[in-house]
């Protein structure tokens, strides 16, 4: 038994692989989390019932050693999401970087290496905690001048990643461009985007942008706008046209 696995646990972690990287290949993130957690519960709930610590050594390692397994398939399932973490937790286990095609390897007379904790426990900080600290902070009366926003109206800010699954001109605007988004499981959003001197209508489709997903809808003389996009701007103040920056609202 030292030198096997419970390939129960095994299995039924396995067969949700390809479910996971469909989830991913159609960019439904949340989705391919949730079941690589699930999975991880599933994999605590099974420590938790053989409750290795109580067995003697052969039964202990052989809990052990399914348990080490089944942490290697979650890793191989997360290391898209989380590749510097998770390539540590492969050296942990004396392995190079795995993928898909060592879903079926079984790691087992393997000597591990010392045990390093890939995450530690932040010390719990309340949001009064957090507000007193704030309010303890120097009030510079010349900042305050400026036009700026504190820390509470920042955090009602709602960003999300959507993907333009259509981009129409409005020949009744110079600079707007209507833009249907695809924000997920959360649905699809109208936004007018005053982009237009940057960007044709065809090079829009399936890029990705930065939308304000609880901005409230405004009604205009073309329809109803459901949030905002936000874009770089250039030195002169203009939109700069670049996918991989965004530091300004339109």
């Amino acid at each position: 038994m030292a030198n096997s696995i419970d390939i129960s646990l095994i299995s039924e972690i396995i067969k949700n692989a390809d479910q996971i990287k469909e989830f991913f290949e159609v960019r439904q993130y949340s989705k391919a989390i949730r079941l690589i957690m699930d999975m991880a519960d599933l994999t605590n709930k099974y420590i938790n019932d053989k409750t290795p610590w109580k067995l003697d050594n052969d039964d202990a390692v052989y809990v052990a050693t399914t348990a080490i397994n089944a942490f290697r398939l979650i890793s191989i399932f997360l290391h898209p999401v989380a590749p510097k973490l998770i390539s540590k937790g492969f050296a942990s286990l004396g392995v190079d970087i795995q993928n898909y095609n060592n879903l079926e390897d079984h790691l087992v007379s393997t000597k591990l290496a010392k045990y390093l904790p890939l995450l530690t426990r932040m010390d719990p900080m309340t949001l009064e905690l957090f507000n007193e600290e704030e309010n303890n902070m120097t009030n510079d009366e010349n900042l305050n001048d400026m036009n700026t926003i504190d820390i509470n109206q920042f955090s009602d800010v709602e960003l999300r990643v959507a993907k333009v699954i259509n981009a129409e001109d409005i020949e009744e605007a110079d600079k707007l461009i209507k833009l249907t988004l695809s924000v997920g499981d959360l649905g699809e959003k109208t936004v007018f985007a005053g982009i237009k001197s940057a960007y044709k209508k065809e090079d829009l489709l399936n890029k990705l942008v930065i939308l304000v997903y609880n901005l409230a809808p405004r009604k205009m003389k073309f329809g109803i706008s459901e949030g905002m996009v936000l874009a770089s701007s250039d030195d002169e103040g203009g939109i700069f046209n670049n996918w991989t920056h965004y530091d300004h609202r339109r």
